[in-house]
């Protein structure tokens, strides 16, 4: 099992005593742990926990040169935000 190294102890050991495992079993980690297997914690017939799948929208004037961006761009400016 592990857990984020900033946890306090008592804590860490109620976690593993509910996961029926040792407190000797548990891997302290810096940082967010298991971030990939975060589905697991929703059963299967709670879908409803589920977040709705995201379909982004392409911008018509993309879709009009063939999804070419860059050509797009070339006959016309767009205003383009990139977030990270």
């Amino acid at each position: 099992m592990s857990c984020d190294a900033g946890i306090p102890l008592a804590l860490a050991a109620e976690l593993a005593r509910e996961a029926d495992v040792g407190i000797n079993e548990v891997v302290f980690m810096e940082g967010m742990v298991g971030l990939s297997d975060i589905s697991e914690l929703i059963d299967d017939i709670r879908k409803d926990l589920l977040f709705e799948p995201f379909q982004a929208r392409f911008p018509e004037r993309i879709r009009d040169f063939g999804g070419d961006c860059c050509a797009a761009i070339q006959a016309k400016d767009i205003v383009v935000h990139h977030p990270y």
